[in-house]
């Protein structure tokens, strides 16, 4: 079947060519009062919101005998949404009824599957390949069955009222800036219907469709169909999105790799926008997630993570109102406002790494939950014990207790050749040892090691009997 449509003045024939209402349904369609604001509703075409389409047609929402299954595609202009300012949230299409043709008979849909996306394709330019027609941010909206119905309100020339609503179960964000507005419906089993729906049919307005043709043995799963100019009139339901608002005060997140402004307020580089929780997929450079984000969050470098300690953010204190008030209250941290669905994450565990070190010429790093972080500048070691020793000329070795949190990595790293230390990343509570090479100048010496922040520092005597310095061009005399 080639999916006919009917336009005005009709034939009796127009059995042949039925279409169907959605209608309510314990949970699958929903029935709803048109009785709402305006500005939440915009009609396409725009130009049949208050008249009567000159068409109307039975698809998608009903398969003709000779098919079982239908591929349905329809574009919208985004010149049609041209009164929307700000991307639109659509939460419910919304389709009416003929006014000739109309009939109130339920239609039982086992099984609709409907997708929105951006595309570039256009009206009356759509390709016979569905696929070509997909965006890039395809989205099933609505999976399951569908019971179709409508109470035929509104006048009798028409046009009947909206009251056959499919409630999206996703909604889709549609900026129409973006560009156009593709409807694709897969109607995997469906009965003929015996009531047409609203449609338009015009060269050059805001919609065209493609579809299966039954004729040609096609159906759900064809990768082609045909294409013409009509398209059902369809009402969006919508909530506009507002705009972001600028944030008044200075990115606070600078020194961690910057912040997004997000409803006036900042937040931390790794977390999400308002209303959504925060990514934990691992950047494209760090294999790991941020095992960071219960401190804040943490910056991806050279494949590891940098700790917020790395950095000196600015005070805890929110310049900004809490932008987050009506979805429950935000959380302060760093100067920006965290959203409240943001749930941190277990504490991160030592070890996992699966990569080499990438941090070696700068002194090694430390693993930390399968991510490396460099140990040069991590302070998150809270003290050493003892804080210092002096030790005669003689080689001495000695030991240093180390308290840090158990997520934090750390590394003794010597500042002289003469104290070495046995290599290597310890985490939490701990201890090293230390060694340091006899002393046969005849003057003292001092070395200092770096543990995540901490210092210890050794002080070791001069020789007793200090070795006589060379003299150019001289050889030493035996004693």
């Amino acid at each position: 079947m080639t999916s006919q449509y009917i336009q005005r003045p009709a034939p009796a024939a127009l059995l042949a060519v039925l279409g169907l209402m959605l209608s309510p349904g314990s949970g699958e369609v929903g029935l709803y009062s048109t009785s709402m604001s305006d500005a939440s509703l915009i009609v396409v075409p725009n130009e049949t919101a208050a008249v009567e389409g000159n068409a109307n047609n039975v698809s998608p929402f009903a398969v003709a005998p000779e098919s079982s299954s239908m591929r349905y595609q329809q574009v919208f202009s985004s010149s049609e949404f041209g009164a929307v300012a700000d991307p639109m949230l659509i939460t419910h299409l919304r389709f009416r009824p003929d006014a000739e043709f109309g009939a109130p008979f339920p239609i039982d849909l086992p099984a609709i599957q409907v997708n929105l996306s951006t595309t570039s394709s256009r009206p009356d330019g759509l390709s016979t390949t569905f696929a070509d027609n997909v965006g890039a941010d395809d989205t099933i909206v609505f999976s399951g069955g569908l019971t179709l119905t409508t109470s035929l309100g509104g006048p009798a020339a028409g046009p009947r009222g909206f009251d056959y609503v499919i409630a999206l179960q996703v909604p889709f964000l549609y900026d129409p800036s973006g560009g156009n507005l593709l409807l694709d419906v897969r109607n995997f089993s469906s009965p003929f219907a015996s009531g047409a729906l609203d449609a338009q049919v015009a060269n050059h307005d805001g919609t065209s469709r493609v579809f299966s043709d039954s004729f040609a043995g096609q159906g759900v799963t064809s990768p082609v169909g045909l294409a013409d100019s009509l398209g059902l009139i369809v009402q969006f339901q919508f909530t506009a999105t507002s705009p972001v608002s600028p944030c008044a005060t200075a990115d606070p997140f600078v020194v961690l790799g910057g912040g997004t402004c997000v409803n006036g307020g900042w937040l931390p580089p790794g977390f999400a926008p308002a209303g959504s929780a925060p990514s934990s997929t691992p950047t494209d450079e760090c294999a790991s997630p941020d095992p960071f984000a219960v401190l804040g969050g943490g910056t991806c470098s050279h494949g590891g993570w940098l700790p917020p300690a790395l950095s000196s953010p600015s005070a805890p204190g929110c310049v900004m109102p809490d932008p987050f008030a009506t979805l429950g209250g935000g959380t302060c941290a760093n100067g920006g406002w965290l959203p409240p669905d943001f749930t941190p994450p277990a504490a991160p565990t030592p070890g996992g790494c699966q990569t080499p070190d990438p941090f070696t010429t700068i002194g090694g790093g430390g693993c930390l939950d399968g991510g490396w972080v460099p140990l040069m500048g991590l302070t998150c070691v809270t003290a050493v014990s003892p804080m210092s020793q002096s030790v005669s000329a003689d080689s001495v070795t000695g030991s240093v207790e180390v308290s840090a949190p158990s997520w934090c990595p750390w590394s003794p790293i010597s500042d002289s050749p003469f104290v070495t230390v046995i290599p290597g990343t310890r985490s939490g509570t701990d201890s090293f040892s230390y060694t340091v090479a006899a002393n046969s100048g005849a003057s003292s010496r001092r070395a200092t090691i770096t543990i995540g922040g901490e210092t210890f520092v050794v002080t070791q005597a001069a020789s007793t009997y200090p070795t006589p310095p060379i003299v150019d061009g001289a050889t030493l005399a035996k004693r």
